[in-house]
């Protein structure tokens, strides 16, 4: 599932997903099916440096990894208080940055039509 972008608090529409996707997982286990359920965190994009641009001024580069993880804390606060599965992992965006890189390398080397 695609996830979060933790630059603010959450809203019932980020809720909403999650409650739905856990509904839907849990009806699949119900029927015996094996779940592997992952979603991740897009944990630097422009809302993320905006938002630590404005908490941090010119200090955002030692600190703008503090925006994501203060949401990405209220997201798992949440998703216990809502009784929402855990899932089987969360990757991060930057934890991956290497990798994504490497496949766009992949795809515009193959010079696909535009």
């Amino acid at each position: 599932m695609c996830g979060l972008t933790p630059y603010d608090s959450m809203h019932v529409g980020h809720a909403r997903t999650f409650v739905f996707y856990d509904i839907f997982r849990r009806y699949l286990e119900y029927l015996g099916v094996e779940v592997r359920f992952v979603t991740n965190f897009t944990d630097i994009d422009d809302k993320i440096i905006n938002r630590a641009r404005q908490e941090f001024g010119s200090d955002l580069i030692n600190k703008w990894y503090e925006v994501p993880s203060r949401y990405i804390k209220e997201f798992f606060d949440a998703m216990d208080k809502l009784y929402i599965k855990k899932a089987y992992a969360y990757p991060r965006v930057t934890e991956n940055i290497n990798d994504m890189l490497k496949w766009i390398q992949e795809l515009v080397s193959k010079n696909l039509p535009t």
